[in-house]
């Protein structure tokens, strides 16, 4: 439970910072938030987030359908957070 807790915790973060950097187009700053995103959403098995996350993060190293970030990040946005309510549902039942 600590682990999905920090999780949590650590996505909404993430999140945040990640939005601010695509906001100001810092491609290398995107890649390496997307980088540490990756690792953690793959460990708790929230397979859309992660397969999202290889995409922001192939976007930003390759500088390539950079004017899809945004949209990328807020579709991203949608699914951390839907995934965080289940987290907590699941949580909840222990």
């Amino acid at each position: 439970l600590k682990i999905i807790n920090t999780f949590i915790n650590q996505s909404l973060s993430e999140l945040e910072k990640l939005e601010k950097q695509i906001d100001g187009k810092d491609w290398e700053q995107v890649k390496s938030i997307t980088h540490k995103m990756k690792s953690s959403c793959h460990f708790v098995g929230m397979k859309q987030m992660h397969e999202m996350v290889i995409k922001l993060e192939s976007n930003a190293k390759e500088n390539t359908n950079l004017e899809q970030m945004p949209e990328l990040v807020k579709q991203l946005r949608q699914v951390v957070e839907t995934g965080v309510a289940e987290l907590k549902e699941e949580i909840l039942k222990y």
